[in-house]
């Protein structure tokens, strides 16, 4: 098959084309933050990203789902950025206005319904910014995502 240079659109909201094909330890939502979990063969396990302290390999987010997918499947799902849409800016632990960093929400203690492979604004023991609020929205805000 042959592709055309006018056939390659640039990407605007995620870069599926660098997904990385891993194997998914629990079941995943479209936009969850992912972390390691270790190796399964030669694909990289992922799971919903935590924030509980240490240095451990959960604690560290690599990327973000582009897609849900099921415990087990081995599937390119893990992209290195994302801008995602129709997010509540307003939402309980999220709260961002334009600019404002965002963090990996932590896997206790957070309110809200925040848990594993979310995002809030403030910071979880000493864990670094992994996005950013773009547009603030009820229904229709735009946050980066970027591991």
């Amino acid at each position: 098959m042959r592709i055309k240079q006018r056939q390659v659109l640039p990407c605007v909201d995620r870069q599926q084309s660098a997904a990385i094909k891993v194997y998914v330890t629990e079941t995943i939502a479209e936009n969850d933050i992912l972390s390691l979990a270790g190796m399964q063969g030669s694909f990289l396990k992922v799971q919903k990203g935590l924030s509980a302290g240490g240095d451990g390999l959960a604690n560290r987010a690599i990327g973000v789902a582009a897609f849900g997918a099921s415990t087990g499947d081995i599937v390119a799902v893990l992209l290195p950025w994302k801008v995602i849409k129709n997010v509540n800016t307003s939402a309980t632990g999220l709260n961002a206005a334009v600019g404002t960093k965002l963090y990996l929400s932590s896997a206790i203690g957070d309110t809200g319904g925040f848990g594993p492979g979310y995002l809030k604004n403030a910071a979880s023991h000493g864990n670094p910014a992994i996005g950013a609020c773009l547009v603030q929205h009820v229904t229709d805000g735009v946050v980066w995502v970027k591991p």
